[in-house]
């Protein structure tokens, strides 16, 4: 079970976003679902065109980032204004 276990964690695409990355993507963000009505953008989408990634990938976020409107944490699966 646990032979399994590794094996796919081995074969899944996660991608660190480190804290350059993230300060380039805080520039992107506008806005975020709970302070805009225009949030349309999931976080994950502008993060796979920064890193021009397959996006199957999942993302493991240094920190959260905080919206520059609300001050609301903003995880990969949030949607945002770019």
């Amino acid at each position: 079970m646990i032979k399994s276990a590794l094996h796919r964690f081995e074969e899944a695409n996660i991608i660190f976003v480190g804290e350059a990355l993230l300060a380039e993507m805080e520039q992107w963000v506008l806005g975020c679902q709970f302070c805009d009505k225009n949030a349309t953008v999931r976080l994950d989408y502008l993060l796979d065109a920064l890193t021009e990634s397959d996006p199957a990938a999942e993302y493991l976020m240094f920190r959260p980032v905080l919206c520059p409107s609300c001050a609301g944490e903003i995880t990969e699966k949030t949607l945002v204004v770019v």
